[in-house]
């Protein structure tokens, strides 16, 4: 990250979008030299909530954005990554397992097609191999497992959903508040 000067003797802040050669950077529309420290640091403008490293801000008491374009592709790579790690962590949690009346139930889409085949095709009883072991189940007691699994999942991608939904009403300075890891229904 540098502190640059712009011609007309703004600060700006310059953080890596735009080419510098020699002390010399230029972006769309406006040009500047290095200077030092001494002129501008850090501790004389706070940095904004919304500031986002990428494109350029200006600084004459207040900042304020000189690359628009920049700094929403910088947001909405930032916005998406979030976004990514939701997406993988839901599909961790879907598929990592849940415990049935005392059972450790495989959830991964194998297993849910396995588990709903045999609610389709209801018996008067079942042999299941779980995760921990092996059980003999009632007819009712397998649509009940069934249907716990089914819950199980759901809970997850409504957890998922609702994060997504936040990532996308969230406002830029409040994305680093959001808390993808919990909330998360429990596993087994």
């Amino acid at each position: 990250m540098k502190i640059i000067k712009r011609i007309n003797d703004n600060a700006v802040l310059f953080t890596g979008n735009d080419i510098s050669l020699d002390g010399f950077v230029k972006g769309n529309d406006w040009e500047a030299r290095s200077f030092t420290s001494e002129t501008v640091t850090l501790d004389d403008a706070e940095l904004p909530d919304d500031y986002v490293s990428g494109g350029a801000w200006a600084f004459d008491g207040t900042w304020s954005i000189l690359d628009q374009s920049a700094v929403d592709v910088k947001r909405a790579e930032i916005r998406d990554n979030l976004a990514s790690q939701v997406r993988e962590i839901g599909k961790e949690k879907r598929n990592g397992g849940t415990t049935v009346n005392g059972l450790l139930i495989n959830t991964d889409a194998d297993a849910r097609s396995l588990l709903l085949a045999s609610k389709v095709n209801s018996k008067a009883s079942r042999k299941i191999v779980t995760k921990g072991g092996k059980a003999k189940l009632t007819g009712a007691q397998m649509i009940a497992l069934v249907e716990a699994v089914d819950d199980f999942v759901q809970s997850v991608m409504d957890r998922e959903y609702d994060l997504l939904a936040e990532i996308d009403a969230a406002a830029y300075a409040d994305l680093g508040t959001i808390d993808i890891n919990s909330g998360w229904p429990a596993q087994a």
